[in-house]
């Protein structure tokens, strides 16, 4: 009989537990970041390029998908890298870390401004001055922007 007890409280517990940890699941919340990136060979923001191009830009899952929306050709080879959000803090700052050609990681920090100083956009994380050679395709005397114009927040079910 007590065995008959014991089995039925470790039970309950059992289903308390896993009920406990599907509604953790359940909110768990997963950031979705949607920006472009800025890239033009002459290693500035504004100069004298002979190539400049914007890309669009969503992060999600672990992943960052790069799209080419204005530009004569594309230089980039890959438009997939493994990119991790480190940090949000709305307002202030960014994280970034991507995973790039060569298997070498860099860390980018994007910056809040109410005004981009540069181009004017309002309410938009900035990094400027990007490694370029971490993306297939870029050489090392491209100039790369990375913004963030909006951060969604996605429950993971």
């Amino acid at each position: 009989m007590l065995r008959k007890a014991v089995r039925a409280l470790v039970l309950i517990v059992v289903v308390f537990v896993m009920l406990f940890v599907v509604l953790l699941v359940r909110f768990v919340r997963e950031p979705v970041l949607i920006g472009e990136m800025l890239v033009n060979d002459c290693g500035e923001p504004k100069g004298g390029f002979e190539w400049v191009g914007l890309y669009n830009i969503t992060i999600r899952r672990g992943v960052m998908e790069l799209r080419l929306t204005s530009g004569l050709g594309d230089p980039l080879k890959t438009h997939k890298y493994i990119c991790g959000v480190t940090r949000i803090s709305r307002g202030r700052f960014i994280v970034l870390w991507i995973l790039g050609g060569g298997h070498r990681s860099v860390v980018v920090n994007l910056t809040y401004y109410d005004v981009d100083p540069v181009w004017g956009l309002r309410n938009v994380y900035v990094a400027y001055y990007v490694d370029p050679t971490i993306f297939d395709g870029f050489r090392d005397h491209y100039y790369v922007e990375l913004r963030i114009l909006r951060i969604i927040e996605r429950t993971i079910l």
